[in-house]
Order: C-alpha cells, then structure tokens, then sequence
C-alpha cells in the first residue's frame, strides 16, 4: 500500500498511524513525502523512533530508518511478545512512541513491555496522565490489558524522562465511550528542578477556574528535586461517565498560575462541549473504532482527527459524519 504522508496536515501522525495499522494487518505499506506538511521535512527523532520500535516489534524488513528520510518501506511480520527498549535520543514524546506500537502489541502473541525514554511532558504531545489516566482507561473499558507506568518525568530540551508500558494480548470489542453526568475531578500539578511553591500555585489556579463545573476537585502535587529536567505541568481528568482530560505546560516566563487556569479552560471546555470524549481522544481512538468497530461523538472536527480518518479508512472502514466517528462489524 502506498500513503501520501502530505495528506491532511502532512506530519507525524501519518507515519504513526500508517505504520501501526500496518503491524496489525501484517500488510506491507510505502510512505512517501514524510512529515511533507512541515519546515523540517522527513523523519525527525521521535518518528524514527516509532519506525525501530514496530521493526522490533514485528521483526519488520524496514528502508528509509534513518534521520531525515523522506520514503519509508516498512514490510511487518507478526507481532511477538517480548521486552524493548526504546530510547528517542532526545526530548521527543514517549507517549506518542506508546501510541504508535499499542494497536499491534495488543495482537502480540504474549505479552508485551516497552520501556521508553525521551520526553514525557512536551509540547504538541499527549502528556503521561493523559495517556495513563484519559486515554488507556476507555480502552481497557473495551477489553484492552494495558497500563503504564511513570519512572522518570522529562520535559524539553533535556528530555531524561522514562516510562513503561505493559500490554497484553487482549480482544478489544466494540469501542463505545459514552457520555454521563459530571462527577468529580482529579488532578496532579508537578515542578521538576523547580521551586516547591510552583506547585501549589498552579493547583490552586487549577481549582479557582474549575469551580464554575460545579464538581469535587482532588488535586495531588508532586515535587522532584534530582532530575533530568526542569520543567512543570497541571493535567486534569473529568469522570463524567466517560473520561475528560485537560492539560497545560510551563515554560520559562510563564507565571505558575497561568499554568494551572490553561489546563482548567482546557478540561472545562471539554466537559461543556457535551461530547463522549475530549479533542485528543477523539483521534487517538479512530484506528480502535476502525479494528473493532464502535463510535463516539467528538467535540469539533480537528485537522488531527481528519487526517487520521483519511489515513486509517486506507486500511478499515471508518466514517465521520458531522462529528460522530463510527464503524460496524460487518465493515471491519
């Protein structure tokens, strides 16, 4: 199979999705024009990390892993049970590396750990909560065994950070989060490297903005002093049935407060939006709605969420309609 990877925003998110849903289908894809829709076109860090870690994963025949490459053969055996070991060598998002091998470490035959370093907390990515406590928590509600866990925090430039992720062979049935009444949320503010008093401040923000929900606040703050990497972060989960996240970074010169109201306005406007799941959800579950058929209706149609219903309907049937992602079992 041949995929544009300048289709919709042309970025990573193409060579992700094309090469995990080609793990699972065991089909040999062609990615051409990588990361074509951005200055620095190619596989950067993070992406080629992603590309080694699924050849690992399925003992793929792999051209084009190198830095910078622009086409990318990728040809997947089955995928097997086993440990690895990933390290993106920068500060590049763990997360997205875990986002890329779970659909086919779910297909594995045994289980399945990746221990992945690079960042864990950097901008454009989902931070670790809302991997660990937004996103894998709706699919072990559709029957994936999964979890993650935290080792180390690293945030950009320096990275440093750790994390774990522990899958086992799992029938994942019809994904279907649904919407319910707000019940409480639950939050953790973190400093990395930083003052202590950073992160009562960012929580104290968190809570101030949140009071308008109308829901208990349960915020926990952490406080780490030998690290990689200085940095901080407020994320936020809505249990409303289904799960709600919320998320915000700091940054030299952004006051703590600042930090907390982001994440606040961010969760506040998911939970209003009255949709089955939040705008990062409602991508990051398209190739598990397409697999195992389901749907959900999202907040508002992104550039993320389009591309990745261009790109997975290559490989399953999935649609959109106004805001609603399904498939049925019989177009799987």
């Amino acid at each position: 199979m041949l995929i544009d990877g300048s289709t919709g925003e042309g970025g990573g998110q193409v060579v992700r999705t094309s090469l995990a849903l080609a793990a699972v289908r065991g089909e040999r894809v062609v990615i051409e024009n990588v990361r074509a829709g951005r200055d620095d076109p190619g596989l950067g860090a993070q992406h080629l990390a992603c590309v080694r870690a699924l050849d690992a994963l399925t003992d793929a025949t792999v051209e084009g892993d190198e830095r910078g490459s622009e086409r990318v053969v990728f040809e997947p055996d089955a995928p097997r049970g086993g440990t690895y070991e990933v390290d993106v060598g920068t500060a590049g998002a763990t997360t997205l590396v875990a986002h890329a091998v779970l659909p086919a470490a779910l297909h594995a035959d045994g289980d399945v750990e990746f221990r992945i370093c690079g960042g864990t907390h950097v901008r454009w990515s989902p931070t670790f909560e809302h991997l660990s406590r937004v996103f894998l928590p709706l699919l072990r509600d559709a029957g994936a065994n999964v979890e993650a866990e935290l080792v180390r925090r690293g945030h950009y430039p320096q990275g440093g950070g750790e994390i774990v992720l522990r899958v086992s062979p799992s029938s994942v049935s019809s994904v279907e989060p649904r919407r319910d009444e707000l019940g409480r949320v639950t939050g953790v503010s973190h400093a990395c490297g930083l003052p202590e008093h950073i992160v009562e401040r960012q929580a104290e923000a968190a809570r101030d903005a949140l009071r308008e929900l109308g829901a208990p606040v349960e915020m926990e703050g952490v406080h780490v002093e030998d690290t990689p990497s200085k940095g901080t972060a407020v994320n936020l989960v809505a249990d409303a049935g289904t799960r709600l996240g919320g998320s915000a970074l700091g940054e030299r010169g952004k006051p703590a407060e600042e930090v907390g109201e982001e994440a606040a306005r961010e969760l506040v406007e998911a939970v209003q939006a009255d949709a089955d799941v939040d705008r990062h959800v409602a991508d990051q579950l398209v190739p598990y709605v397409a697999l195992a058929g389901g749907g959900y209706e999202a907040p508002r149609v992104t550039s993320h969420l389009k591309t990745n219903i261009e790109i997975t309907s290559r490989f399953a049937d999935v649609s959109l309609e106004g805001t609603t992602v399904s498939a049925s079992p019989e177009d799987r």
